[in-house]
């Protein structure tokens, strides 16, 4: 901190100008008893349709009903630079927004620049209190015991009954149509049964690559996001972590089930189905190798499979089943991005009035669907569909649509999963059969999520380093050519990670997962969609 305050006394013009740019003075009046109000972005992928566009819908109707216009200013550097000068300069815009647990989020939590939110919630939004529930604000907490930040994309006991498990982001694998059917749609839902298939296939069809793995960078430890191998993973049924009986939590390799994982997968590299140049690909190489539509069976999000490849339009794909043994829990982090009112903002009141109302059911829905009646409608059974009118404006050019649209992301609740039902309609061929497959698979299961550290602290060091190791050597293993050479690279590979300091991380993953199974309770740590009635609703 003291070379960032030096370093900002030094170039105190460069901050003058960059606090002036993105708003943060404190004389900002209001206009027309309109609270004007700023918010500072430090992260990426913020949707360009969740920015409040000047003249958009969202955003005005949200001005209309609560009196606050947002002004929002994203970070131009990389490295939370900016935002570091903000705090070495001890001025602030009114919000600022930056990942949970990340580098910045730790700092701003744990500084004296940000207000405690609960005596605002308790004098002005009381509901937002109950809406979220006494488990989420039990979590969501500094290491002072201060909810001076809300989360958004958070899990809480009070939306259990509305998860939706799965949706378009879910990894399934694919296969293609043609030769499923001509292969008279086999049973592969076993290890043995599915190697069986791809030798099939490649007996029948020699110029057709039977399976297309991902790049060996998506079989991870930690945190997992169930791309390509990370899949495959789940099949054993392996989840991100391995929870012993007395809850302490270990890298994923100690399962059980590991060594069976291990073993096959380098049975498919022996027998051809993956290869040194699949585990050596990049993203671009592998989307570019299934879009060619020559390859049989690859893994991808539910959503692409209603698209053709473009370089073999007449070959479609569908959802092909797991194993019997799928534990699939696709979410990694139990939240997303978080909001700080700072102490120097000009309306508190106001700020915590517009996350409240964008958190809750109605502003929730209206940022993320639209307008009733504009965008989307009830139909007759219940449920929420889009109108005809949005229809035809994405047709034309879905980014203007947004532009024209505008919203906010900083505090989007996606708690309610009914939004699922506007993206994923049950009535979509492909969704359907995905659903029927796949609905007693998917599931989140809160205590194993956001669990890896970040930023500077011994624990985020440590997991930096065997990630790098493990990235290095996981290949050797799954390409070796013998299970008896696989098995013992693994060992080894387990033993370098111990003496790597695996341990202090697993203890550190404990730690956290214990705090969210006292805050949310261990009956509420798993959620099935398939065992919800909103899900149902939409896909029965």
């Amino acid at each position: 901190m003291k070379k960032i305050l030096k370093k900002t006394l030094v170039s105190f013009m460069t901050v003058v100008v960059l606090l002036s740019v993105i708003g943060c003075k404190k004389d900002v009046p209001k206009t027309d008893d309109v609270v004007q109000l700023t918010l500072f972005i430090d992260v990426t992928g913020y949707s360009p349709q969740y920015k409040a566009w000047d003249g958009a819908r969202i955003p005005e109707e949200v001005q209309k009903k609560l009196g606050v216009r947002l002004t929002t200013n994203d970070a131009t550097v990389g490295g939370s630079e900016e935002l570091n000068l903000m705090v070495a300069a001890g001025d602030m815009p009114d919000l600022v927004c930056v990942f949970y647990n990340d580098g910045p989020f730790s700092v701003l939590s744990e500084s004296n620049l940000v207000v405690d939110m609960m005596p605002l919630i308790k004098e002005h939004a009381p509901e937002f209190y109950d809406y979220m529930g006494e488990g989420y604000w039990n979590f969501y907490k500094s290491n002072s015991g201060v909810n001076n930040y809300f989360v958004n994309w958070a899990f809480y006991p009070n939306a259990a009954d509305k998860y939706a498990a799965l949706g378009t982001w879910n990894r399934v694998p694919f296969s293609r149509v043609d030769i499923w059917n001509a292969l008279g749609e086999p049973d592969i839902t076993t290890p043995e049964k599915f190697l069986q298939h791809l030798r099939e296939v490649r007996e029948r069809y020699p110029d057709v690559k039977p399976f297309l793995a991902s790049p060996v960078t998506t079989l991870t430890l930690g945190h997992n996001n169930h791309v390509g191998l990370n899949f495959l993973q789940t099949m054993f049924g392996i989840e991100a972590f391995y929870e012993k009986p007395d809850g302490s939590i270990m890298a994923a390799y100690n399962h059980p089930q590991y060594i069976e994982f291990i073993t096959f997968m380098n049975d498919m590299a022996r027998e051809g189905f993956i290869t040194r140049d699949d585990l050596a690909a990049t993203n671009e190489q592998f989307t570019s190798a299934h879009e060619r539509g020559d390859v049989y069976m690859y893994i991808d999000a539910v959503d692409f499979l209603r698209y053709p490849p473009t370089g073999n339009p007449n070959v479609s794909y569908q959802a092909a089943p797991v194993f019997e043994t799928t534990a699939g829990c696709p979410q990694a982090a139990i939240a997303g991005w978080t909001t700080f009112i700072s102490k120097k903002s000009k309306n508190p009141e106001a700020a915590i009035k517009l996350i409240a109302y964008l958190a809750m059911q109605e502003g929730d829905r209206l940022n993320q669907w639209g307008q009733e009646g504009v965008d989307w409608e009830w139909n007759a059974d219940g449920s929420p569909v889009y109108t005809d009118w949005y229809r035809e404006q994405t047709a034309q050019s879905n980014d203007e649509y947004l532009r024209k649209r505008g919203g906010f992301h900083f505090s989007m609740n996606w708690g309610d999963h009914e939004w699922v039902s506007l993206n994923v309609p049950g009535e979509l061929p492909h969704m359907r059969r995905s659903r029927d497959l796949y609905q007693d698979y998917f599931f989140a299961r809160l205590n194993f999520l956001s669990l890896d550290p970040a930023g500077n602290i011994p624990e985020a060091i440590i997991f930096q380093q065997v990630k790098d190791y493990w990235l290095q050597a996981i290949p050797q293993v799954v390409l070796a050519s013998s299970r008896e050479e696989a098995l013992t690279r693994f060992d080894n590979l387990k033993t370098t990670l111990s003496s790597m300091g695996i341990n202090d991380v697993e203890k550190y993953w404990t730690t956290k997962s214990n705090r969210i199974v006292n805050a949310f309770g261990r009956d509420n740590l798993v959620l099935k969609g398939a065992d919800n009635a909103i899900y149902h609703k939409f896909f029965d």
